[in-house]
C-alpha cells in the first residue's frame, strides 16, 4: 500500500464503523512494509485492538480510495491537456465518492467517440447544433439556418442531411452529460428486467417486421470507407432508426425525428410470405446428427434441467440472487440461454426530462408531469418553459438514450451484478475454506487412510503418529470372494502389526461402500479393537487429495509411491493436522465444481492465498516440524525463504533458537525477521520465550514483568490469586496494556494452539441405519456444508442430511454461516422419519423448546376469507399513497376494484446445483423436489 497518497479516513472510519485514529494508525502500519497479520497481533495498541480481518478490510477500502484518488488526478490531467479544464469540473471530480461518478465526468474527454457525431464535427456542423441546444435560431428559422451548412463537398447536399449531423452531435453532447448517465443508471436499477429465454425459444420466435431502408442520400451511407462504422447507425431498434431516416425526409426540416413515428409506420412494410420461404430455402440444410451416446444424452438433459428454471425468466434487476446471476450467465456462456435487459424507453425519457434541463425542453409538457400530489397541482406540474426546437431536441434525446445509452447501461448493470454475484460466492467459499483449514487436529495418532476407488481397488496407506509412511496396501470392495477376503485380512493386518487407532475413509464414489466394509470388520474381526476404543473411523473429505498426488510436492515427499497412493496419505495426513496438509494444495481445487465453473477465467488466488495467510499466521507454524509450502505462508516470507529455511533445517538440523534464523544462508534480513519471528515456534528450544507468541523485541519486557507476578504468572498457579494489574504494569514499562496483557496470557499458556477449543472430530464405530433411528432420537453430526438455506450434515447415514435454515436455532436466523461453519460438530434431533423414501428430517432445535414470537408481529399481512379482508380496522390501499389518483383514473394497480385471483404458479424445477448444496433452494416445493429427486435415484440404484 501506497502511504503516500492521502486518502479521506473518515470516509473510510464510516464506512467500516471505526475511528479516524484507527484507520490512520492500519495505513500508516501497512504503507511501512508489515503484514496484516503482523499488525493485528503486535501492533494492538497502535490500532485499538483491531482483529485481522478488520486490518483487512481498512487495507482493502484504503486501497479503493488511493485508486479512486489515482483516478481523480488522471481525468483532471486529461481534461487539461485538451484544454477544457474548468473550476467547476474540478469541483465535480474532487466530490466524486466512487469511480463511477468520475467514470461518467470522463466521458466527454475519451478519445473513443460516436463515429456519427465525429463525422458530423468533422463537416463543421458543431457551431449549428450549439446554437440549436442554446435557442438562438428560431423555430420557424432553422431550416434557413441549416441552409448555410449545406456543402456538397462536404458531403452535405441537403438541408436533411445538415440536420441528421448537427442531432448526433447533440445526442452525442447528451449521452456525455454525467448527470444524464447517473439518472438513467438509478432508473435502471429500479425498473429494467432481465430476461432470460433458451436459445430454441428465441429460434423459434417469428421474423421481426423488416425497418424501411434509409434514403440514398442519408449520411449514414456516406461516412468514411476507413471508418467501417455503417453498423453503427443500425444500433437502436428498428424503429428508432426508421424514424431517424424519415424525420430526415421530412419536408419541415425541423428535425431528424419529428414527426417520424406515424410515417415510418406508414411507410414500413410487411415482407411477404414467400421471402420467408425463400430465405429458407436458401439456408444450408443441417446435416442429419451422429448417434449421440448414451453419456452426451445424459449431458444434454442435465444441461436443459439445469437451465429449464430460466427458459422463460423475469426478474427486475434489484431483485436478482447472486446464485441466479451466476446460472444465468453459465447458460448463456454455454449458449443454452439468450439473456436481455429490457426497460420501457418512455420510463429513462422521463428520468432524463427531470435530469437536465436540455433533456427537459425535449420532453412534452404532459410526459414529464411529475405524479399529482398533496404539494403540486396537474395544473403547475404540466407548466414547462418551451424551447423553439423541442421536437428536435426529443429526436436527439431519443437517440442518444436508445442507441447510445441504452446498449451501454445494460453491459454495464449486468458487470455490475456478475461482479456483485462473483463476490459473493468468493465470500462465501472464503468462509468455508477458513473453517475448512481451521478444523482441529486429532493429534499424535496412528491412522490407516483408504482413498476409496472401485475399478483399481481402494488404497491403503498407514501412517504414523508425526505422518510418516508405514505401509501401504490395496483393499478391493469388487470382485471374487477370495480377493475379497485377502484385502480384507490385509487391512486387519495392518492395524494390528502398526497398533493403528483410527481408520480415516476418503470421500468418493466408493467411499459407502468402503465404510460399510469397516464397519463389518469393526463389529467382526477387529471388534476387539473397537470395543475397547482403541480403533473407530471417520470420513474425511478427499478434496484436494488427487491434486497432491500428482503434485510435485507430493513426489517430493514420496518419490517411490504411485499417486493413488499419496492421494491416501493425503486424507490421513489432513486429518493429523489439516492446516498442515491443506496448505500444499491450491485452494481453489478446494471449492465445488459449480463455483470452480462459475468463477472460470477470474483471479481470485490472490483472494484465498489472503485466507490461507491469515489461517497460518492465526495458529502459527512449528519452524521444526513445518514443510516448505507451509512456511511460505507466514507472515514476511515467501516461497523462495521458504525453501532456503527448509533446506537449512534438513542440512543442519533443527533450530535451536529463532536467533538462528539470522544464520540461514540468504535468508531472513532484519525486516523479514521481525515480520516472521514470532508466528515461528520452537518448542524445546534455548528460550522457553521461543515457543510462545511473545515476540523476540519484547522478550525482555516479558522477563521484567514475570518477575513482577512471580508465581502468578504460572500457568498452574493458584486460580483464586488476584489478577495482575495491567495498568499499573502498562504505565511502569511506558508500553500499551493490550502488550501487557498479551504477554501474561502467554506466560501463562504459552503456543496454546487456538484450534484446541473447537469440537473434536467424531468418530464412529460402525455405519448408521436408517432402522436404527428413532423420532427424538439426539445424534452427533459433522457439518458438511453451509449454503443460504440450510446446513448439510453427516450423521453415519449413506447420504448427507440437510438441515434446514429454519430448524437451526428457535429464533430467527437470516444467515446459517452465522450459527454454524464447516467442519463444526453439532448436536442434531431426529424429527421425522420416511422409511419408504430413506429419508430423516432433523432439527438442531431441542425438542420442546418453546420457538418466540416474532418480534413486530406476523411476517405478512393475512388475507381475510370470503367476506372481508383479515384487518378491518386497515383502510384499503386503493387512495393511499402518492399517485394513488392517478393511478385511479387510468386504471393501474391502485385503482379500486376487487382484487384478481392469482393463478397457480407452475412448478420449476430444481437445478443440479441445488441437489449438490451450491446454490439455495427458493421454497419448500424445491425441497421436496430434493427429496423426492434422492428418493427416485436411490430405487434406480436398487432395482438395478
Amino acid at each position: 500500500m501506497d502511504a503516500s497518497v492521502p486518502i479521506e479516513s473518515s470516509r473510510v472510519a464510516r464506512r467500516l464503523k471505526l475511528s479516524p485514529a484507527q484507520v490512520d494508525a492500519v495505513v500508516k502500519l501497512l504503507g511501512e512494509g508489515n503484514s496484516s497479520s503482523y499488525v493485528a497481533r503486535y501492533c494492538k495498541d497502535a490500532t485499538g485492538g483491531l482483529d485481522e480481518s478488520q486490518v483487512r478490510a481498512v487495507r482493502h477500502e484504503a486501497t479503493r480510495a488511493q485508486q479512486l484518488a489515482h483516478r481523480k488526478e488522471s481525468v483532471l490531467r486529461a481534461a487539461q491537456a485538451q484544454g477544457r479544464l474548468t473550476d467547476e469540473l474540478s469541483a465535480k471530480v474532487e466530490a466524486a465518492r466512487d469511480l463511477e461518478q468520475v467514470e461518467d465526468l470522463f466521458m466527454p474527454f475519451r478519445a473513443t467517440k460516436d463515429p456519427l457525431a465525429t463525422t458530423a464535427r468533422e463537416r463543421g456542423l458543431a457551431p449549428l447544433a450549439a446554437e440549436i441546444v442554446d435557442g438562438t435560431v428560431s423555430g420557424d428559422g432553422l431550416e434557413a439556418r441549416a441552409a448555410d451548412f449545406v456543402d456538397p463537398d462536404r458531403k452535405l447536399t441537403s438541408v436533411a442531411d445538415v440536420l441528421l449531423g448537427a442531432g448526433h452531435i447533440v445526442a452525442e453532447d447528451l449521452s456525455d452529460d454525467a448527470t444524464l448517465r447517473g439518472a438513467l443508471r438509478r432508473c435502471y436499477r429500479e425498473k429494467a428486467m432481465l430476461v432470460s429465454r433458451t436459445t430454441a425459444t428465441e429460434a423459434a420466435k417469428p421474423a421481426a417486421v423488416a425497418a424501411p431502408p434509409p434514403p440514398a442520400d442519408a449520411p449514414a451511407a456516406e461516412v468514411p470507407a476507413e471508418k467501417e462504422e455503417p453498423a453503427e447507425e443500425a444500433k437502436p431498434s428498428a424503429q428508432t432508426t426508421g424514424e431517424q431516416t424519415t424525420g430526415a425526409e421530412t419536408s419541415t426540416g425541423e428535425a431528424p425525428a419529428a414527426n417520424a413515428t406515424s410515417e415510418a409506420k406508414a411507410e414500413a412494410t410487411t415482407p411477404p410470405a414467400a421471402t420467408d420461404e425463400q430465405a429458407a430455402a436458401k439456408a444450408p440444410t443441417p446435416a442429419a446428427p451422429a448417434k449421440a451416446s448414451k453419456s452426451k444424452k445424459k449431458q444434454a438433459a442435465r444441461q436443459n434441467k439445469q437451465f429449464a428454471e430460466y427458459a422463460d425468466f423475469r426478474a427486475p434487476l434489484g431483485r436478482l440472487k447472486p446464485h441466479q446471476v451466476l446460472t444465468i450467465n453459465r447458460g448463456e456462456r454455454s449458449g443454452q440461454l439468450t439473456v436481455t435487459v429490457e426497460i420501457d424507453p418512455s420510463v429513462l425519457e422521463r428520468a432524463a426530462a427531470q435530469a437536465i434541463p436540455a433533456a427537459a425542453q425535449a420532453i412534452p409538457a404532459a410526459a414529464q408531469a411529475p405524479p399529482a400530489g398533496p404539494e403540486t397541482s396537474p395544473e403547475a406540474a404540466e407548466t414547462v418553459a418551451p424551447h423553439p426546437h423541442a421536437d428536435f431536441l426529443r429526436g436527439c434525446l431519443s437517440d442518444a438514450i436508445e442507441r447510445l445509452l441504452m446498449p451501454g447501461l445494460a453491459e454495464e448493470l449486468r458487470r455490475e451484478l456478475t461482479q456483485k454475484a462473483e463476490e459473493h460466492a468468493i465470500d462465501v467459499f472464503c468462509c468455508n475454506l477458513r473453517n475448512l483449514l481451521l478444523q482441529r487436529p486429532v493429534g499424535r495418532k496412528r491412522i490407516l487412510a483408504i482413498a476409496p476407488n472401485f475399478k483399481s481397488g481402494s488404497k491403503m496407506a498407514a501412517l504414523g503418529a508425526d505422518g510418516e509412511l508405514l505401509a501401504q496396501g490395496v483393499l478391493h470392495i469388487v470382485g471374487n470372494k477370495e480377493r475379497l477376503a485377502e484385502s480384507r485380512a490385509k487391512l486387519v493386518e495392518l492395524v494390528r502389526q502398526h497398533k493403528l487407532e483410527a481408520i480415516a475413509i476418503g470421500t468418493g464414489s466408493a467411499s459407502r461402500e468402503v465404510e460399510q466394509v469397516v464397519g463389518e470388520l469393526l463389529t467382526g474381526d477387529l471388534a476387539a479393537e473397537a470395543d475397547a476404543g482403541r480403533l473407530a473411523y471417520i470420513v474425511v473429505s478427499s478434496a484436494g487429495a488427487e491434486d497432491y498426488g500428482a503434485s510435485q510436492v507430493g513426489r517430493e515427499e514420496f518419490p517411490d509411491v504411485e499417486a493413488a497412493v499419496r492421494a491416501a496419505i493425503f486424507i490421513g495426513r489432513r486429518l493429523l493436522d489439516p492446516l498442515a496438509e491443506l496448505v500444499k494444495v491450491d485452494p481453489a481445487s478446494l471449492a465445488s465444481p459449480g463455483l470452480q465453473h462459475d468463477l472460470a477465467g477470474k483471479d481470485i488466488r490472490a483472494t484465498l492465498v489472503e485466507v490461507v495467510e491469515s489461517c497460518v499466521n492465526h495458529v502459527g507454524v512449528d519452524l521444526n516440524r513445518a514443510n516448505a509450502a507451509q512456511l511460505r505462508y507466514v507472515s514476511g516470507l515467501n516461497p523462495l525463504l521458504a525453501r532456503r529455511l527448509f533446506e537449512h533445517r534438513q542440512q543442519h538440523g533443527p533450530f535451536a533458537s529463532r536467533a538462528a534464523l539470522k544464520d540461514v544462508s540468504g535468508g531472513l534480513g532484519d525486516d523479514s525477521f521481525e515480520q516472521a519471528a514470532g508466528f515461528l515456534r520452537i518448542e524445546g528450544g534455548e528460550n522457553p520465550f521461543d515457543a510462545s507468541w511473545i515476540h523476540p523485541q519484547h522478550y525482555e519486557l516479558a522477563e521484567k514483568i514475570r518477575a513482577e507476578l512471580g508465581s502468578a504468572s504460572d500457568g498452574d498457579g493458584d486460580a483464586a490469586a488476584p489478577q495482575p494489574d495491567v495498568p499499573a504494569l502498562a504505565a511502569k514499562f511506558a508500553v500499551g496494556e493490550r502488550l501487557v496483557r498479551d504477554i501474561i496470557v502467554e506466560l501463562k499458556r504459552p503456543g496454546r494452539d487456538p484450534r484446541v477449543d473447537l469440537p473434536e472430530p467424531i468418530f464412529r464405530s460402525r455405519p448408521l441405519k436408517l432402522e436404527d433411528l428413532a423420532i427424538g432420537q439426539e445424534l452427533p453430526a459433522t457439518v458438511l456444508n453451509v449454503v443460504d438455506f440450510g446446513a448439510f450434515v453427516d450423521i453415519g447415514l449413506n447420504d448427507s442430511a440437510l438441515v434446514h435454515v429454519s430448524q437451526m436455532a428457535a429464533g430467527y436466523i437470516s444467515d446459517p454461516q452465522k450459527l454454524v461453519a464447516v467442519g463444526d460438530s453439532v448436536r442434531v434431533w431426529v424429527k421425522a422419519i420416511d422409511t419408504e423414501r430413506g429419508r430423516v428430517t432433523l432439527t438442531m432445535v431441542q425438542p420442546g423448546v418453546e420457538r418466540p414470537p416474532r418480534e413486530g408481529g406476523p411476517r405478512r399481512r393475512r388475507r381475510g376469507k370470503e367476506g372481508g379482508p383479515a384487518h378491518a380496522k386497515k383502510k384499503p390501499r386503493t387512495g393511499q399513497g402518492k399517485g394513488a389518483a392517478r393511478g385511479a383514473r387510468k386504471g393501474g394497480r391502485h385503482a379500486a376494484g376487487p382484487r384478481r385471483e392469482r393463478k397457480p404458479k407452475p412448478l420449476v424445477p430444481i437445478t443440479d446445483a441445488m441437489l449438490k448444496g451450491d446454490e439455495p433452494m427458493r421454497t419448500f416445493g424445491d425441497l421436496k423436489q430434493f427429496m423426492d429427486q434422492q428418493d427416485s435415484e436411490d430405487g434406480e440404484e436398487s432395482a438395478s
